[in-house]
């Protein structure tokens, strides 16, 4: 119920014009889980791909790397101070921030 309620209505999450409370509230503050709890699961889904972090390492010589990423306004600032990406990219641009999707 959860996945469902998050994937059909995330868009305005995604582009910054809802905070992750409003979609809370919006979406998922009837069905028992505190916000607290919500936020908290919600931002520790990040993982450094590790993959990833060499493959921007290993172009970084030759090109002007940058992260893209559709993400949310709960787990932005855990990218942004990941260790592993510190100095490895040159722009970070998040959805969240730019308003705007990859899609």
């Amino acid at each position: 119920m959860i996945e469902e309620r998050l994937y059909k209505k995330e868009e305005p999450l995604l582009l910054g014009q809802q905070t992750t409370k409003d979609f809370w509230e919006k979406n998922l503050g009837n069905i028992g889980i505190p916000l607290q709890a919500f936020v908290d699961e919600f931002a520790s889904w990040y993982d450094t791909n590790l993959e990833t972090v060499e493959l921007a390492k290993s172009l970084k010589g030759s090109f002007r790397v940058a992260i893209f990423s559709d993400n949310f306004d709960a787990s932005t600032p855990f990218v942004r101070k990941d260790p592993a990406l510190k100095g490895l990219f040159e722009k970070m641009f998040f959805s969240n921030e730019m308003h705007l999707t990859k899609a």
